[in-house]
């Protein structure tokens, strides 16, 4: 330390100087000034020496007050530095009710043998046996620890096991090792398919063993968002897809817990050569992907290919790509570049979080820093976009509206002026969509509507829109659980009633789309309408009319004689059904007296069309 000139040395705290048995410590001469400007100093050393001279204890501490501004000084023989590690795996799961073998290797890099005191705690005080309560190891060498969980019989839930070594030489000395324990959920694949809706928020992580402790993270982080952050009636659809080699679609939900199960039970393997198909991945996302959406992509290896497909992609679509790097088995520095270029060029975030380098509470924050400033952007996006489509449509006037039936699947909307009989087509025919239930909300009167399972072209199955009364668009709101929607009809509480053929009876939330089963049935009724008071309901049996009181929960066959098969009914405003009969060669809609089960024909309606799969008429704007 003879070549330390004035001010080398300022720390916050002391100063402490060690060196081992037979070293020395060369003090800077008096010449030159204060050198250590600390108010503490140890020395632990058996030889102090300045200007070539060796110095007592004594005179040590004197030569110190003169190069410092140190009030505290101590003084000691040689103390050597104590200092170990922990390897060990970060994160190990298995299967219910096993035996998991926890290992680790307690390594003492201290010039000294040392012994420490072992000590073991975990958060959900799961069944193990413990660590012996000390430990000695030798200088430079390593003692192998082994202990033994039972595994609980829950699949998902987890543990953090913390185990820490302190140094019997220097209680200062402490290490601790956190391994995160895991029971292996049911690894279920949904793979995307044409009936699903495009993501608003991709997913896509890369699912190799070096892998493990990242994806359990993600699922973490994503848990403590959705309880602390999104309200249930968020309607965000996710996508999860994983990689190695190949791409693999796993799930597409608007059900954010789905995903954080999906992804709880990856399984990990072995992902071969190091390159893996990141970039496959992510141009399988940008595909499948709503405009303005953002994709996540965590990862540890370099791709297989450029990006440049990829970015001009998402740059087209306005997306985001953020990307995670957790390590690479490639060139850091050209992988560091790639990764960053992706996510500058697509305005996303980039995040360098080596394994090893990144102690694993900043891993989390950064993750979750990411994650959620995402995450709320989506959410925003859609909300917006919600916002604005709830602006634009158009409510039902009083007319009657229907869907006509084109062939297997091809829908196209009309209205009916019941004072003239007058038709007008609604917007273009919709091919594929095989719209076949109509009902209007009794407050709103927003028209929705919802699929049967013959759709083609990529449009989804048992799925629910509104339709906007004046130009016909459809407006997706979502998947409603079920493969086929028969009929739809609102009650006086302002209820979506659906029959879902083969499954029954069921209630669909208006916002999300999703379906609650009420009354299970295999029965393939065609169509739904409800009473004028908005109590009973009414449905199409080919030729029979049934009727189900949800109060009472009572089902009844009302009449049997509807003529032909009837895909269409809608209450009218004087209580008489209306009834659209499949291939009607009259083209007419049908009045019909529920009471005494009989055709009025003096209110039969004449229309244009012979095959109508949905009615509904505005009860709330022709009231007015």
């Amino acid at each position: 330390m003879s070549e330390l000139s004035e001010g080398a040395m300022n720390p916050e705290g002391a100063i402490t100087i060690k060196v081992g048995k037979g070293g020395i410590v060369e003090l800077p001469p008096a010449s030159r000034g204060k050198v250590f400007k600390t108010p503490k100093i140890e020395v632990f050393a058996d030889k102090i020496r300045q200007d070539g001279k060796t110095l007592t204890p004594e005179e040590a501490e004197v030569a110190l007050l003169a190069i410092s501004e140190a009030t505290d000084i101590a003084i000691a023989p040689s103390k050597p530095t104590y200092a170990a590690g922990f390897s060990y795996k970060d994160h190990v799961v298995d299967e219910p009710n096993t035996i998991v073998p926890v290992k680790l290797t307690l390594l003492n890099v201290a010039p000294e043998d040392d012994v420490y005191t072992i000590t073991v705690t975990d958060t959900a005080g799961w069944e193990m046996d413990g660590l012996p309560e000390t430990v000695t190891v030798k200088s430079q060498r390593r003692s192998d620890l082994e202990m033994n969980v039972t595994l609980p019989a829950t699949r998902g839930e987890e543990t953090i096991i913390t185990i820490t070594a302190q140094s019997q030489s220097d209680p200062e000395m402490e290490i601790e090792a956190e391994i995160r324990l895991g029971v292996i959920e049911e690894e279920l694949i949904t793979p995307r398919t044409d009936d699903d809706e495009k993501a608003d928020l991709t997913i896509v992580i890369e699912n190799t063993d070096i892998m493990a402790g990242d994806i359990l993270t993600v699922s973490n982080i994503l848990e403590e968002f959705l309880a602390a952050n999104l309200d249930e009636k968020e309607t965000l659809t996710v996508e999860l897809i994983t990689f190695k080699d190949e791409v693999k679609s796993r799930i597409v939900t608007t059900d954010i817990r789905e995903v954080i199960g999906r992804i709880r039970s990856l399984r990990t393997s072995d992902g071969g050569d190091c390159p893996n198909a990141s970039v496959a991945a992510l141009e399988s996302a940008l595909s499948h992907i709503s405009p303005n959406g953002q994709v996540f992509l965590v990862t540890a290896s370099p791709p297989h290919k450029a990006a440049a497909t990829a970015i001009a992609q998402a740059n087209q679509q306005e997306i985001k790509a953020h990307v995670i790097l957790t390590g690479t088995c490639g060139n850091e520095e050209a992988d560091k570049a790639l990764y960053k270029n992706i996510a500058d060029e697509t305005g996303g975030t980039f995040q360098w979080l080596p394994k090893g380098e990144t102690p694993t509470v900043e891993i989390e924050e950064v993750i979750s820093t990411a994650l959620n400033e995402g995450i709320t952007e989506v959410v925003e996006m859609v909300s917006e976009r919600e916002d604005e489509t709830e602006k634009k449509i158009t409510p039902a006037a009083c007319l009657l509206y229907g869907v006509q039936d084109e062939g297997l699947n091809n829908s196209l909307f009309f209205a009916i002026d019941l004072e003239t009989n007058e038709v007008t087509q609604l917007g273009e025919m919709y091919a594929g969509y095989d719209i076949e239930a109509m009902a209007i909300h009794p407050e709103t009167n927003i028209i929705y509507v919802a699929s049967g399972n013959n759709t083609s072209h990529g449009h989804p199955k048992g799925h629910l829109y509104k339709l906007d009364a004046k130009t016909g668009e459809l407006i997706s709101i979502g998947a409603t659980g079920f493969k086929e929607i028969g009929g739809l009809a609102f009650d006086s509480e302002g209820v979506l009633w659906a029959w879902a053929k083969g499954d029954g009876l069921a209630q669909l939330d208006i916002e999300t789309a999703q379906g609650t089963l009420i009354l299970s049935s295999e029965a393939l009724l065609e169509d739904l309408t409800s009473s004028r008071d908005g109590k009973r309901l009414y449905g199409s049996l080919q030729v029979e009319l049934w009727s189900y009181e949800p109060d009472t929960d009572t089902l009844a066959l009302e009449c049997s004689n509807l003529g032909l098969e009837t895909e269409a009914v809608e209450m009218l405003l004087d209580g008489k059904l209306l009834l659209g009969r499949h291939q009607d060669q009259t083209l007419r809609l049908h009045a019909f007296d529920i009471p005494t089960c009989t055709m009025v024909e003096s209110r039969n309606i004449p229309i244009p069309y012979n095959d109508p799969e949905g009615l509904a008429l505005p009860h709330a704007a022709c009231m007015r």
